[in-house]
């Protein structure tokens, strides 16, 4: 394959030759370094030392490594890899993350990004694959995914002569953290990308007929059926030298650990000093998890035709089953949405599966999943698997239902999908014990069902968001109704409440008509108050209708998008049997709930991808490449694991998304366990192995 020939490794930059030189830390001024947050640095000879403080006025306070040396910019075109070495200063699991910026960037265009978790002490290097842009003309434009192939324009593909910024960053979790950074340097040659993106003609189609991109190879890439078939003939037999890991019962329990008393159902205790699951026949239990277990992975066609090679026509006889309609999240910007069209999405996964597994092809992939789940010390079924599977009886698994189809605050500006529910309406607890009912009946009753999620990643916001939105509805809303009476109870009289606000209402009911909102100490104070409120209402209700709908299942609540406010936790943490987070982090070691909550933690969510292979986007957390996933992926659950409050891990998710985006969407992350062509991740798999075969072992080290 044809290739652009690799950059010089001396470039001129505005007027000035840098070189590798450029990162020569000896050569910085320590004082120049900028920070982000309550952050202090310091030289030592040819290294950083970094310094940050527990408390901290912002989420990811760190350093910016900028050139000292007259340039404007570092130039990264030489190599593909930006690595730095780094040693960890503390006695506990910490994590670094890395952001390369070019100007614009703001953590999701015009930057990369990656990390890595380091133990006590530990010297480790983090590296950072980029991609670069500026190589294929304009004309050629890869659209509907969240990043396109190195070369072209995308949101992360970086112009590689203009970096303008290093960030090195951290989430303290409420505990100091110290590092050392030295010898920043570039990795991995540029050998160019192929001469296929010079041209619209040459480029297109630029996906083949397995799903994958064309115009690169990478270990593992298939080429054929034949492919296929042999890649199930050597899973076959390394599923059959490596059994299930020892001494773990039917439910992925810990059945050479100590017997608790056995209720049938999934519970929690806490069992020297640390919180765990237990399953229906006492045996302790941490749920280790994968999310969606399913048999598809669909992407739009509509409109873009033309990206892919040999892809059936819809309504032919070779298409039949792949192809359905996919239509695109209100309230996102992706490329179907503005083109306000529901597409043609078809399966690639699936198709691939028919190849490889033959007519019978959904059973038997089946199958080898719960191969799959047993050999890798998988026990549970996450978030979004098939239902189907599910009430095959054979794994614990998780269900969620949401209060979508009940009334929301009119004013929130969570999106569509995403409006806050109106908690002061009797209909909200009946929309969750309804969708419960209705989706979930068999789950009621079942050993199986480990818990109940109630919503996934509310937009909570500031802490007056929720009561803000309340004032910006209408009159009718039964939770502006309810601040209402909650006011009325608190100011005996108009005239007070109106000196308290600074406001001039001329009567109580005006504050209904009203959507202004008010700018005082004393009305931000209630705002306040009653946002809380309307949170405790919300765990409250919540609670009640998983356990109208079954008293013994636990409520594993509501999937937060990251760490919200301390109010938002200590709230949850007073209603929930399991607090849920999905945490996108390297580590989350450290995680604590607020006022030393003690409740148990589940991980809903968290996932390390890479752009090595065919994706050009990792995901959230990045990666440089499949091993250094696997090292990721032991890292994070085995910090997990040290975590007193925490129950479990669920990795999102099971399969790599379509090279070329889902049309939900836009995302075409790199990230899964099974990449589009059912292909196993060695490493990610080895990773699985070798951290749950010490699953229990390191759950019960230290134990108090």
């Amino acid at each position: 394959m044809l290739k652009f020939p690799m950059m010089a490794i001396l470039l001129l930059v505005t007027g000035i030759l840098i070189s590798g030189d450029q990162f020569q830390l000896k050569d910085f001024d320590a004082a120049k370094i900028t920070v982000n947050g309550k952050v202090t640095v310091r030289k030592n000879g040819e290294k950083l030392i970094v310094r940050i403080p527990a408390e901290q006025p912002i989420h990811w306070p760190g350093i910016n490594i900028k050139p000292q040396n007259g340039a404007r910019y570092f130039d990264l075109s030489s190599g593909s890899v930006l690595a730095i070495d780094l040693r960890n200063l503390t006695d506990r699991q910490i994590a670094v993350k890395c952001q390369i910026e070019n100007p614009g960037a703001n953590g999701q265009e015009h930057c990369m990004r990656g990390g890595m978790a380091l133990e006590a002490g530990e010297k480790a290097t983090l590296r950072v694959r980029y991609y670069r842009n500026g190589l294929a003309p304009d004309s050629v434009r890869f659209e509907g995914g969240k990043n396109a192939p190195e070369g072209l324009a995308g949101r992360c593909n970086l112009d590689v002569k203009k970096i303008a910024n290093i960030m090195l960053f951290v989430r303290p979790y409420g505990k100091e953290i110290r590092f050392e950074v030295s010898n920043l340097r570039l990795e991995e040659p540029f050998q160019g990308v192929s001469e296929a993106v010079r041209s619209a003609e040459t480029f297109f189609p630029a996906i083949d007929r397995y799903g994958q991109y064309k115009h690169k190879e990478w270990p593992g890439k298939t080429h054929s059926d034949a492919d296929l078939i042999a890649a199930r003939e050597a899973e076959t037999a390394d599923l059959a030298k490596n059994p299930p890991p020892r001494g773990w019962n039917r439910f992925g329990g810990w059945a050479d650990g100590p017997a608790l008393v056995a209720t049938g159902r999934f519970r929690t205790a806490k069992y020297k000093g640390k919180w765990y699951l237990v399953d229906p026949e006492g045996k302790l239990f941490f749920s280790h998890g994968i999310c969606q277990f399913e048999q598809d992975q669909v992407s739009g066609v509509t409109l873009r035709e033309h990206y892919f090679e040999g892809l059936p026509p819809v309504g032919s006889r070779e298409a039949k089953g792949y192809y359905r309609k996919q239509g695109y999240a209100p309230g996102s910007d992706n490329f179907y949405r503005r083109k306000k069209v529901v597409p043609d999405a078809y399966d690639f996964f699936g198709a691939n599966l028919r190849r490889k597994y033959g007519t019978d092809w959904q059973n038997a992939y089946r199958r080898r999943l719960y191969e799959r789940a047993a050999s890798w010390g998988i026990n549970t079924l996450a978030n979004w698997s098939l239902t189907r599977y599910m009430q095959d009886g054979k794994m614990p698994y998780v269900i969620q239902t949401e209060c979508r189809k009940g009334p929301v605050i009119a004013g929130h500006a969570g999106g569509a999908m995403r409006r806050f529910p109106d908690v002061f309406d009797p209909g909200f607890e009946e929309s969750i014990l309804t969708a419960l009912k209705r989706d979930w009946a068999f789950a009621a009753e079942d050993p199986m069902c480990i818990g109940a999620f109630v919503d996934n990643e509310h937009n909570w916001g500031k802490d007056t968001s929720l009561a803000e939105a309340v004032i910006a509805s209408p009159a009718e809303q039964a939770a502006k109704q309810g601040f209402l009476r909650w006011l009325k109870q608190k100011y005996r009289s108009l005239r007070q409440w109106n000196e308290a606000w600074k406001s001039s209402y001329d009567s109580f009911d005006a504050f209904l008509q009203s959507t202004r909102i008010p700018n005082s100490p004393a009305a931000k104070k209630d705002l306040i108050a009653f946002n809380d409120l309307l949170v405790e209402r919300y765990f409250e209700g919540a609670r009640r209708a998983v356990k109208k709908f079954s008293p013994e299942m636990l409520y594993l609540g509501a999937r937060f998008a990251g760490i919200p406010s301390r109010r938002i936790q200590s709230a949850a943490a007073r209603h929930c049997d399991v607090v849920s987070f999905n945490l996108y982090e390297y580590t989350v070691e450290d995680l604590r709930l607020p006022e030393n909550a003690d409740v148990p933690v589940l991980i809903s969510e968290f996932h390390f991808g890479t752009i090595a292979n065919g994706n050009p986007h990792p995901g959230v957390q990045g990666s440089v490449d499949d091993a250094a996933r696997g090292h990721d992926y032991a890292a994070y659950v085995t910090g997990a694991l040290r975590n007193p409050l925490i129950v479990g891990t669920h990795y999102y998710r099971l399969i790599d998304q379509s090279m070329a985006g889902r049309s939900l969407d836009d995302e075409n992350f790199s990230f899964g366990f099974l990449d589009i062509c059912d292909r196993p991740y060695p490493e990610m798999v080895a990773a699985a192995r070798q951290v749950a075969g010490k699953l229990y072992q390191i759950r019960n080290e230290n134990q108090q």
